[in-house]
């Protein structure tokens, strides 16, 4: 049982008493994704992975369960599709053995990077792209960006990096 020992003072404001430029949205993901959503659900199911809907699982966008992935329902289509496509790269890169060999990190950084590609690939853009285009989102942007260069060089060797 948690026991309430006091208060302290600290300062509130609302996003209304502040000014300059909106705030990026992170996940804002827009376009057309065409029959490619279609062709996705028919990946999925010849790989023989279950897709549920579910409320459940919020404020996650979709869970990958080894066999199984649950989407959060009410997103957009390119939304969805970028959120499917990150469960589909858990479920084929990170369900085998090397799961026990591979960080959590390297793992959101490959589903995250899989995600991007092939969203890229289907016409997709996100509110992030714009922003790093034009330089204005560098620290929203920055960690992400340095995850994927860290994963990039830990699963390379210096080899295969000088090419």
């Amino acid at each position: 049982m948690a026991v309430l020992l006091g208060f302290r003072h600290t300062t509130v404001f609302d996003v209304s008493q502040t000014e300059g430029a909106e705030l990026p949205t992170l996940r804002e993901i827009t376009g057309d994704v065409g029959e490619n959503r279609d062709r996705l659900l028919e990946f999925i199911e010849r790989q023989g992975i279950e897709l549920v809907f579910t409320e459940n699982i919020a404020p996650a966008l979709g869970v990958s369960y080894g066999g199984r992935i649950a989407i959060l329902p009410g997103q957009s289509k390119a939304e969805e599709f970028a959120t499917l496509v990150h469960e589909v790269a858990h479920e084929l890169l990170h369900k085998t053995e090397r799961r026990t060999t591979t960080t959590k990190t390297v793992k959101e950084t490959e589903a995250e990077a899989v995600a991007f590609v092939v969203g890229k690939a289907v016409g997709l853009e996100s509110r992030a792209d714009e922003c790093r285009s034009r330089s204005c989102c560098t620290l929203i942007s920055a960690p992400r960006l340095g995850r994927v260069r860290f994963a990039r060089s830990s699963s390379l060797t210096r080899r295969d990096r000088c090419k």
